[in-house]
C-alpha cells in the first residue's frame, strides 16, 4: 500500500525552486540505486533492491537523523526466508512494520511476508494466503495491527481481499477473506489495495476491471463484506490507475481509454453509509507509455503523479478540485504529506534508478527541482551542510557542484574528496574520508551573507584535482569562528 509521511516527516528544508532559478540550494536527495519497491512513513523510508540472478533480494531501511536533512541507512534486511527467485516491488510500511507479497512469476501459492522491528531486533514472518492464487506481488496495505492483501486464482477471476491480523501468540494469521466483484488483471498489471479503520478498497488498471472500485467494510461483529461498487462517471471504457484512503476520504484516479484522460474523484460516506462523490473536476492528460500513475491525499489536497510531474489539486468548498501547483521532473511519486514527496527517481518502469525525497512549494505555479546527487556517509559536526548537485546533465560534459549551506557568513569553505570513505570520523574533528588519499577539490570559497558557498567540480576525466568520479566521497571543512565539518556524501552520478 502507498502510505503517507506522518507529521514527523523527514525535514528537507526548501527542496524545490523555480525552473528559472540558477541556484541549487534546493532540490532532491537520492537514497539508493537501483531499487524495485519504495514506501515511506514518518521519518522512515524502506526500499527493496533489485534481484540479481542467483542472489536473494534485500531491503534497506533509512531513518531521519537529527541535524541532517538526509536519512541514513540504519538497517539492511536479507533474512534466510528470502529466495533468489523473488522480486519485491510493492512494499507497505507503517511504523515498525514492513509487509509485501513477493513476486514469483507464475508460481502457485501466494504468501504475505511481514518484517517487524522489536526491542530484540527484526522478526521475519511468512504467512501463507488461502486459495490457489499465483504469487504476483500485488500491493498490500497496513493499518495498525491489520494487513490487507489481494489474491486471485488466475487471470480474469474475482479478486479476494485477505484480512491478516495478529494471532494471540503475537504472530500473524488470515482472519477473514472477502471475494469482490473486481476481476483480476493479467500478470504484471497491479492490483491497488488500500484500507483504514475497517474500510478497504480494491481496483485494478486493466480492461477487465472496468474502472470499478470495490469497497469492503468490517461490521460491528467483526465480519468483512463488500458493501459497494463505485463506478466511473460515464459509460466509456475506464481503467482504475490508483487509489488512496485517508481520514475517511477515498481518492480514485481513473484513465479513460479512448483519449487517455486522467480523472480524479473523491468519495466519502454520507449519513446513511453510502459512498458519494465529494470532489471532482480534476482532469489531466495521461503520459504516453507511462507504466505507473499514483494518487495521494494530504488533507484538502490531492497529488496526481504522472511520472514526469506531480500536479497538486486543492478541494474547493463547491466540491471542485482546482489545480494549485505543478512540480516537474519528479519521477514516480509514492508519498505526499505536509508538502513532502517521496518518489522513485526519473524512472518509468519497475527498476527506477534511485529513491528520492523532495519538498513541494507552497506557492502556486510550476517549479522544477534541482538534481542533488549523493548518499550521506557520515554526519557533520555543526550546522553547515554539504550538498552535491549535477550542474550539467550531458554525460559528455558532466559537471558537478558542491554546495555548503548554513555556514557562518564570511567563513572559508574547503571541499575535500577521496575515492574511499574513512571508517569513522577521527578524534579532533578530522575528515571522515580516507585521509591517505584525500585531496582538495576546487578552490577555497567564501560563504556569502546567507551562509552559502558553491564550489564547481569538473568531471574526473579531465584529470585535475577538481575531478569528481562516481561514488567519490566528498566533505567540506568550514573555517569560521570555530572549525566545523559538514556531512560527507558519496556522489551518485
Amino acid at each position: 500500500m502507498l502510505r503517507f509521511l506522518a507529521s514527523t516527516a523527514i525535514a528537507l528544508p526548501g527542496l524545490v525552486v523555480s525552473a528559472s532559478s540558477q541556484s541549487c540550494d534546493q532540490g532532491v536527495i537520492d537514497l539508493l540505486s537501483p531499487i524495485h519497491g519504495l514506501d515511506a512513513h514518518g521519518g522512515r523510508v524502506v526500499v527493496s533492491k533489485s534481484t540479481v540472478f542467483g542472489e536473494r533480494p534485500s531491503l534497506s531501511v533509512f531513518d531521519a537523523q537529527a541535524g541532517s536533512s538526509s536519512p541514513i541507512q540504519t538497517h539492511f534486511l536479507q533474512p534466510s526466508l528470502f529466495e533468489t527467485s523473488w522480486r519485491i516491488r510493492e512494499i507497505s510500511l507503517e511504523g515498525s512494520l514492513i509487509a509485501y507479497q513477493p513476486d514469483v512469476a507464475f508460481t502457485a501459492g501466494a504468501q504475505l511476508v511481514v518484517h517487524e522491528e522489536t526491542s530484540a531486533g527484526w522478526v521475519h514472518s511468512a504467512v501463507p494466503l488461502p486459495g490457489e492464487g499465483w504469487s504476483w506481488g500485488h500491493l498490500t496495505s497496513i493499518s495498525g495491527d491489520r494487513i490487507v492483501a489481494a489474491t486471485t486464482p488466475s487471470f480474469s477471476r474475482p479478486i479476494t481481499l485477505q484480512i491478516v491480523e495478529r494471532d494471540p501468540a503475537g504472530g500473524w494469521r488470515v482472519a477473514d477473506g472477502v471475494e469482490t466483484d473486481i476481476l483480476s488483471p493479467w500478470y504484471d498489471y497491479p492490483i491497488h489495495t488500500v484500507h483504514e479503520d475497517g474500510v478497504a478498497a480494491v481496483a485494478q488498471d486493466q480492461f477487465t476491471g472496468g474502472g470499478r472500485v470495490a469497497v469492503c467494510e468490517r461490521s460491528a461483529a467483526g465480519a468483512w463484506t463488500q458493501t459497494e461498487t463505485l463506478r466511473p462517471s460515464s459509460t466509456d471504457v475506464w481503467l482504475s490507475e490508483a487509489l488512496a484512503l485517508e481520514g475517511g476520504t477515498l481518492a480514485v484516479l481513473r484513465r479513460r481509454a479512448f483519449d487517455d484522460t486522467l480523472e480524479v474523484r473523491l468519495y466519502e460516506r454520507n449519513a446513511v453509509g453510502a459512498w458519494v462523490v465529494v470532489g471532482q473536476g480534476a482532469t489531466v492528460p495521461a503520459v504516453p507509455q507511462m507504466l505507473r500513475y499514483e494518487i495521494e491525499l494530504d488533507g484538502p489536497r490531492v497529488a496526481v503523479s504522472r511520472g514526469v510531474d506531480v500536479q497538486v489539486f486543492l478541494l474547493q468548498s463547491s466540491g471542485t478540485l482546482a489545480l494549485e501547483r505543478t512540480v516537474t521532473r519528479t519521477g514516480d511519486v509514492r508519498e505526499f504529506h505536509a508538502g513532502h514527496l517521496t518518489a522513485k527517481a526519473f524512472g518509468n518502469g519497475f527498476d527506477a534508478p534511485a529513491a528520492i525525497l523532495l519538498e513541494v512549494p507552497q506557492s502556486p505555479g510550476t517549479t522544477e527541482p534541482c538534481r542533488l546527487r549523493g548518499a550521506v556517509t557520515c554526519l557533520g559536526s555543526g550546522a553547515a551542510e554539504l550538498r552535491i548537485h549535477d550542474a550539467w546533465l550531458d554525460i559528455t560534459a558532466r559537471r558537478a557542484a558542491a554546495e555548503v549551506v548554513g555556514a557562518p557568513p564570511g567563513a572559508t569553505v574547503l571541499v575535500f574528496r577521496s575515492n574511499l570513505p574513512g571508517f569513522a570520523p577521527a578524534l579532533g574533528g578530522a575528515l571522515c574520508l580516507d585521509r591517505r588519499n584525500a585531496a582538495l577539490a576546487g578552490s577555497p570559497t567564501i560563504a556569502d551573507p546567507s551562509g552559502r558557498a558553491t564550489v564547481a567540480l569538473h568531471a574526473s576525466l579531465e584529470l585535475t584535482l577538481q575531478g569528481l568520479g562516481a561514488a567519490d566521497h566528498v566533505q567540506a571543512v568550514v573555517l569560521g569562528p570555530s572549525t566545523e565539518l559538514t556531512n560527507a556524501l558519496a556522489w551518485l552520478p
